[in-house]
């Protein structure tokens, strides 16, 4: 009686282990196509970058794109380290959004 108690308590812990021990598998968040839109950006190295719309304000409009598409930037750090984020202003690229300034675009476009 004994060993089967055991049998099954070492079975029962040998599967809830090897349950437990599976990968977990990321969600993975495909960008609404609606708001996708290729725009020229000069700190990419084709130029052009697949980038998401995030919000606007008036003839402002806030863009994201994956960090890897920017390759080109000089000085500063840009803030983001899966997304860069720029500011276009009449569809046009304005200006780059960085640790020193994030806080005021992100004031004026929500306020």
């Amino acid at each position: 009686m004994k060993k089967s108690v055991i049998i099954i308590l070492a079975t029962m812990l040998l599967g809830s282990t090897a349950f437990a021990s599976g990968k977990h598998h990321e969600k993975i968040n495909y960008p609404d196509p609606q708001f996708n839109i290729i725009q020229q950006l000069p700190y990419s190295s084709s130029g052009v970058a697949v980038m998401e719309k995030v919000i606007s304000k008036d003839e402002y409009t806030l863009y994201k794109c994956p960090s890897s598409y920017v390759t080109n930037f000089p000085g500063q750090s840009i803030t983001g380290k899966n997304y860069n984020y720029f500011v276009y202003k009449n569809n046009e690229f304005h200006m780059t959004v960085n640790e020193n300034n994030k806080n005021d675009i992100y004031n004026f476009l929500t306020k």
